[in-house]
């Protein structure tokens, strides 16, 4: 996912990817940390689901 100069997200590549662009922007710096935090939103719930039973993930 890249962030354009006319504002438009491109998708591209893997979460480390987007990660690595959201980290090296630093014309949209806020909306990359706000990315940051996104994605680190995801993987904390993606970690959680590992470690849970079935029935347990569905509360996720």
């Amino acid at each position: 996912m890249v962030l354009r100069s006319d504002r438009r997200l491109e998708f591209a590549a893997c979460w480390a990817h987007v990660c690595c662009k959201a980290v090296e922007s630093s014309t949209y710096q806020q909306e990359g940390d706000q990315l940051l935090g996104m994605i680190q939103a995801l993987h904390d719930v993606d970690t959680c689901a590992e470690e849970n039973l079935i029935e347990q993930r569905k509360q996720l």
